[in-house]
């Protein structure tokens, strides 16, 4: 996740993260798939999130998995990767998370995957924080409707992100 810290959406989600606006949590295979890499930085950012387990144990779940890779992959042999990357989608889902992720194949497939899903589970990072700009919006306009109501003053992060 954003190790070379080149992606100005990316930093974005990671500072809105450190003040407590959201919550970023990396899945169990992407945070192993970083942990592996050569890079001592990369390995010490991924442990330092809290990992989602894919764990998908039920049989409704296996389903579900196997649906995910389907509309990912569609018929073919799926290697390592594209597993490791159906998981990473399975585990948004299961936690109610987004997914965020530049894979080109996994962000083809997000239409598909929201609507046979019935949730929004795959977002670019762009699209991330576009949609955390939404519900800050969302929040702030609610946070001034209830102060009007109530005659209190606003708290001071209205308008801030």
């Amino acid at each position: 996740m954003n190790f070379n810290r080149k992606s100005p959406a990316l930093n974005k989600l990671e500072k809105w993260a450190a003040h407590g606006v959201i919550t970023l949590q990396f899945t169990e295979p992407a945070q192993n798939e970083a942990a592996a890499s050569r890079s001592a930085r990369r390995t010490k950012k991924a442990w330092s999130y809290v990992a989602a387990l894919p764990l998908p144990k039920k049989d409704e779940e296996q389903e579900r998995l196997r649906k995910i890779e389907r509309i990912i992959f569609g018929d073919r042999r799926l290697s390592p990767q594209d597993k490791n990357d159906a998981l990473n989608v399975f585990t948004a889902r299961k936690y109610f998370a987004i997914l965020v992720t530049a894979d080109g194949e996994v962000i083809k497939a997000a239409n598909r995957l929201r609507d046979e899903l019935h949730f929004e589970v795959v977002m670019t990072a762009e699209s991330a924080v576009e949609n955390v700009r939404i519900r800050i919006r969302q929040r702030d306009k609610m946070k001034r409707a209830e102060a009007g109501l109530e005659g209190c003053p606003l708290p001071d992060w209205v308008g801030k992100d």
